[in-house]
Parts: structure tokens; C-alpha cells; sequence
């Protein structure tokens, strides 16, 4: 089985992470055309093409706090700091972005079923790295509590 170094493990991690940047700001673009054909073909329920396209572009705000917090979770761990208190308001930043998106996915559910199933997803994944963050937390008072024993 390939086995690669948590150094470059981390690398990769971080320029797939600018890939995604790429290709959101790529679909930003097209954003209007893509909810223009979806609404023309029937997939959306309703033709209130402005308030979709509204909300998608709304789906930018959680993606932002995800993508940025995770770079720097990743800058982080390649420089080595992971269990750090920096790291706390990073992973909380990921959660909280994770269930704003699945908010504003709830809200674009009323047009049609999909979102509502990514909405759950999504929120899922909101609470494991709330679950993470709280690890993280517990893992850092006892790294604290291990440095100043003799």
C-alpha cells in the first residue's frame, strides 16, 4: 500500500483546497447561466430565478469561512502546530461555516429536494468537526497539564 509522509499528505491536502478555491470562483462565474438552464429544464420547482441564484451566491459566505479556516488549519499543521490553542477558533470556524451552509441549503430546499439532502450532509459534517474541535480542546489541556509536570 502506498504510504505517504504526513508532510506531503499535508501539501497535497493544501493545494486541493486551492484547487476547490478555483472552481468555486470558476462556478461563481457561470453561477447565473447554470441556475438559468436548471430553471429553464424544470429541476427547480419554481421560476424565481433571482431569489435561487440569490442564495447560491449567498453559499459563498460559509465556503469562504471553510476554505480560509482550512488553509490555515493546514498551514498550521505543516508548520508542525496541531495541538495548539490556535487551532480551536479554526476547527469552530469550520463547524459554524458547515451549518450556516446547511442553513441557507435548507432555505434553497424549497425549490427543490436536493438541497435539502445536502443540507443534511453538510450538517453532519458540522457536528463531527464540532466533535473534533472538542477532542482537540480535551487533547491540549492534557498536552498543557503533561508540559508542566516534572
Amino acid at each position: 500500500m502506498l504510504k505517504i509522509s504526513h508532510e506531503k499528505s499535508a501539501f497535497i491536502s493544501l493545494i486541493c483546497t486551492w484547487i476547490v478555491i478555483v472552481l468555486a470562483l470558476a462556478v461563481a462565474v457561470f453561477l447565473p447561466k447554470l441556475v438559468e438552464i436548471y430553471t429553464c429544464q424544470g429541476v427547480f420547482r419554481t421560476n424565481e430565478y433571482i431569489h435561487i441564484l440569490v442564495w447560491m451566491y449567498l453559499l459563498y459566505i460559509p465556503a469562504a469561512i471553510v476554505l480560509v479556516s482550512l488553509i490555515m488549519l493546514l498551514g498550521n499543521i505543516r508548520k508542525e502546530e496541531i495541538f495548539v490553542k490556535k487551532n480551536i477558533p479554526l476547527f469552530r470556524a469550520l463547524s459554524w461555516g458547515c451549518f450556516l451552509a446547511a442553513l441557507i441549503l435548507l432555505v434553497l430546499s424549497q425549490y427543490t429536494d436536493f438541497f435539502t439532502l445536502n443540507a443534511v450532509v453538510v450538517a453532519f459534517i458540522g457536528l463531527i468537526l464540532r466533535v473534533v474541535k472538542n477532542v482537540f480542546e480535551e487533547a491540549i489541556i492534557l498536552k498543557d497539564e503533561n508540559d508542566y509536570t516534572i
